[in-house]
């Protein structure tokens, strides 16, 4: 058995709070997709996203479908991506580079804050910002003195 060293759980629930995350937006694109409208400009939304049509090669999709498989896109790259870091963290704590995954999720999860605030979108502002609050503390805790 590997032994723990210091930001491994705050790491493993940065990982699982990424997961977390997908699966949330996943219920926000299931609904979106399963469900009638909560308002007529939701509705008004959706039938001019539906008859919007742009050529693409020999397809042309709606701006409806695009807008729902880029949701559906994110929600499952945030689980595969909390999935992959939870699977392999033993392996990179067992080659000394927690640390550096720690910082590429810090660097990724950045650049999606940095959008959600453009866009002004709360929701991932604030889940983000948990996962991110949980990924910083881990490699606050890994280069904060010696393994535990």
């Amino acid at each position: 058995m590997a032994d723990i060293v210091r930001g491994q759980h705050t790491f493993a629930a940065g990982a699982i709070g990424l997961a977390a995350v997908g699966l949330v937006h996943g219920l926000a694109f299931a609904s979106a997709v399963f469900f009638e409208p909560r308002s007529e400009a939701e509705a008004a939304y959706r039938r001019a996203a539906r008859e919007y049509h742009a050529t693409i090669g020999p397809l042309e999709p709606n701006a409806w479908g695009g807008t729902q498989i880029l949701s559906a896109s994110y929600s499952v790259l945030l689980v595969q991506v909390g999935v992959l870091n939870l699977f392999t963290m033993r392996a990179i704590i067992a080659r000394g580079r927690l640390r550096l995954l720690t910082v590429l999720n810090l660097v990724f999860l950045a650049l999606q804050l940095a959008v959600a605030v453009a866009y002004q979108f709360p929701p991932p502002i604030v889940l983000g910002g948990v996962v991110f609050v949980l990924f910083a503390a881990s490699l606050w805790r890994q280069t904060s003195g010696p393994s535990a």
